[in-house]
């Protein structure tokens, strides 16, 4: 069985980190957002290291520690954010979740 890490070497020339495969990036990422923010909405992309982060969530907080969290993680090269922040209300309305109305029986 072939690892998923690569060696690299650093600007000294001397073995740095080894990379990780963009797959593994991409499953570790989700793994970590579906903990730390505990919010399924959040697309994970990468290649070559670079990951790109999209989708909604509900906060501004959400969204910078989604952000913060990948950006540590080793293999991560550089990191786009395109997280949306949107109201739950807005939401549940994008994805045609809208609340029915209560009705109200009669006595």
């Amino acid at each position: 069985m072939q690892s998923s890490l690569q060696a690299t070497t650093g600007q000294n020339g001397l073995p740095s980190e080894p990379r990780r495969s963009d797959d593994e990036l991409i499953t570790r990422a989700r793994s970590i957002l579906r903990w730390k923010i505990r919010y399924n909405e959040v697309r994970v992309a990468a290649r070559d290291g670079h990951v790109i982060l999209s989708g909604h969530v509900f906060s501004d907080l959400d969204r910078e520690v989604a952000e913060h969290t990948i950006r540590k993680m080793t293999g991560v090269v550089t990191l786009t954010n395109r997280i949306v922040t949107t109201s739950p209300l807005i939401f549940k309305q994008h994805c045609g979740m809208t609340p029915r109305p209560h009705k109200r029986g009669s006595s």
